[in-house]
């Protein structure tokens, strides 16, 4: 399990799950998602976790 501090932006969320540019839409929409929202699926097809 990866915890993610909770100000963190779209391009830390990305070096902390080592997730390149593929994944740049995934991370940004996450980062317009609320604190405490339900958990986020990962990226269909992933292979996670990828680090």
């Amino acid at each position: 399990m990866v915890t993610i501090k909770d100000t963190a932006n779209a391009v830390e969320v990305r070096a902390a799950l080592c997730l390149g540019e593929e994944h740049r839409e995934w991370t940004e929409a996450l980062e317009r998602t609320p604190v405490g929202a339900a958990g986020a699926e990962p990226p269909q097809g992933s292979n996670w976790p990828p680090c």
